[in-house]
């Protein structure tokens, strides 16, 4: 959408428009909030490392979360409300599909079931390349036995009907702590893996 409001200078004047903070052109404000620009290199990371290397961003969002009303139970479905943002275990891997799409899952100590970060539906799967940073949702203090990765065809493909998920690499894994501030990382994946659609490849963590 062509920008069509007021500038400060070559810098575009935008007002959040909508409850899931899309913006607009158009509104007031009495107050402004203008970030400083940071040069960031994602050859080997996602762009969540921003919030890494500033991890007070996840103390920030989590009370925006909460301001919003847009935290729910840990477990509950309730439309696109989440859980407490310490429920998750955090995974940063860089993938590659083709004609799929790659979900990420983590078996908790002591259960003999998995949790998938795309809760069961194909069209939250990954389905681009690169750097990707994804969640699985854990009940609070509960730490993962086993990580895998599940390939999917990719859910707007009518043909093929088959796909092909690479991982190939995984450069952390991490809870937050109490504080929301990034964990050290729990593990790396060993070796780069293929995966065929309807597969799931799984790794035991130490």
């Amino acid at each position: 959408v062509e920008f069509r409001g007021r500038r400060d200078g070559r810098h575009p004047l935008l007002i959040p428009s909508t409850k899931n903070n899309m913006v607009s052109g158009e509104g007031e404000s009495p107050i402004r909030y203008q970030l400083v620009p940071v040069v960031v290199d994602l050859t080997h990371g996602s762009r969540e490392q921003v919030m890494d290397d500033q991890p007070i961003s996840y103390r920030v969002a989590a009370q925006e979360l909460r301001r919003e009303d847009k935290l729910r139970p840990f477990g509950a479905v309730d439309g696109e409300r989440i859980s407490d943002p310490r429920h998750y275990l955090y995974l940063e891997a860089k993938v590659s599909n083709q004609h799929s799409a790659v979900a990420a899952a983590a078996r908790v100590k002591g259960e003999d079931f998995w949790r998938f970060g795309h809760l069961g539906r194909a069209d939250y799967a990954i389905s681009r390349d690169g750097w990707v940073r994804t969640t699985i949702e854990l009940p609070a203090g509960a730490q993962p036995a086993e990580i895998g990765f599940e390939c999917l065809v990719a859910p707007e493909k009518s043909w093929p009907l088959a796909g092909t998920c690479r991982v190939e690499a995984v450069a952390k894994v991490f809870f937050l702590d109490a504080e929301y501030r990034p964990r050290p990382s729990l593990w790396r994946l060993p070796r780069p893996v293929e995966i065929p659609a309807g597969r799931l490849r799984s790794f035991q963590v130490p």
